[in-house]
């Protein structure tokens, strides 16, 4: 079982994360980009049990360079802005 965290919206942290996400390179696919109206979204901040490393994690269900759903891990930097949600 992993433990569950958020990242603190506007704080250093979530600025970071973002950069890295969005500052990523995708290998386009064969047929050419694909008109895409989906945005990539921050689904919580996971640690395993075997890992004690806290890792943000994004995904784009439609990404308009590949053309399939794609998925990041991003080490966190920062605990002290993550918080557990009610």
């Amino acid at each position: 079982m992993a433990n569950f965290r958020c990242l603190t919206r506007d704080s250093k942290e979530w600025h970071n994360a973002w950069a890295i996400v969005l500052n990523t390179q995708f290998t386009e696919r064969k047929r050419g980009a694909v008109e895409s109206y989906e945005r990539w979204q921050y689904m919580g901040t996971h640690q395993t049990i075997d890992d004690p490393t806290w890792y943000h994690h994004f995904r784009h269900r439609f990404h308009p360079q590949t053309g399939q759903s794609e998925r990041l891990q991003v080490q966190c930097a920062d605990t002290s802005a993550l918080y557990t949600p009610n």
